[in-house]
């Protein structure tokens, strides 16, 4: 059971914010939300589909995404339209629930 936004109780896992619509500019640093939690049990674990654009000239370069807080963030290189990417956390029992972030990348 957990607690909606809205305050009603729901019976599926949520994360939250359960949806970010984002525009970071190329070369400006940016971090979408961390990812919180309700109704997962003990740690959560975060992944992102599809696949984060990266670039591969350094490590740091590009943007990147945090398994630890489920946020996207860095400096991007490139322009990018509108992607839409789907996080999900895992707990420990393998329950899920998801979060959608809508990123853009422009001038």
């Amino acid at each position: 059971v957990a607690l909606r936004p809205d305050g009603a109780w729901s019976d599926r896992a949520l994360l939250l914010p359960t949806k970010q619509q984002v525009t970071a500019r190329k070369g400006e640093r940016f971090r979408t939300a961390r990812l919180s939690s309700t109704g997962l049990t003990g740690p959560v674990v975060y992944s992102v589909s599809p696949r984060l654009p990266t670039s591969r000239k350094r490590a740091r370069d590009g943007i990147w995404f945090s398994r630890a807080h489920g946020s996207i963030l860095g400096s991007p290189t490139k322009l990018a339209k509108r992607t839409t990417y789907v996080v999900t956390g895992t707990d420990f029992t393998g329950s899920t629930a998801t979060a959608r972030i809508r990123l853009r990348v422009v001038r």
